[in-house]
């Protein structure tokens, strides 16, 4: 059951970006589901670490989960926030590690990972499964709507 929703915007921000915030109750448990995307644009840098730890502020202890295109490219070395869990980390597959990936879509340029899912556990969530949507299946041929792929996380609530 939805409890409630708001929209915060991030205090740096260049692009309008913030977060989504839905307060569930499920099975008598209150967990967050917040998306997001961060900046974008070749000048993002700054802003991502400034509005990561606006959203570690701002969101409750526990239990959360956090997807979105967090644009971080794998060079940046932007990590988790303590605390935070990385889902593909958790639950995910070595081959299944890039959600933007030109060995296999031809509409991506480069191999990467903007696409994330962390979460807090609140002692309550368990990650089962990390797993991306839209992989092709062997020998045939793949029409891609977009660069990304997809990611589809299991919970459970223990």
């Amino acid at each position: 059951k939805i409890l409630d929703s708001e929209r915060v915007r991030f205090q740096h921000t260049s692009q309008d970006k913030g977060l989504l915030i839905y307060h569930l109750d499920i099975y008598g448990h209150q967990v967050a589901i917040v998306t997001t995307q961060l900046e974008e644009g070749s000048r993002r840098f700054p802003l991502l670490r400034k509005q990561i730890t606006q959203i570690t502020k701002r969101l409750p202890k526990g239990p959360v989960i956090l997807a979105g295109d967090f644009q971080i490219a794998n060079y940046q070395h932007i990590e988790e926030p303590n605390g935070w869990i990385d889902t593909w980390y958790e639950a995910g597959k070595s081959d299944e590690k890039y959600t933007i990936d030109s060995k296999i879509n031809t509409l991506a340029e480069v191999q990467d990972r903007p696409d994330r899912v962390w979460f807090l556990s609140g002692d309550i969530l368990e990650c089962k499964e990390h797993r991306l949507v839209g992989l092709p299946i062997p020998h045939q041929d793949m029409i891609f709507a977009s660069r990304h792929f997809g990611v589809l996380v299991n919970f459970t609530i223990n």
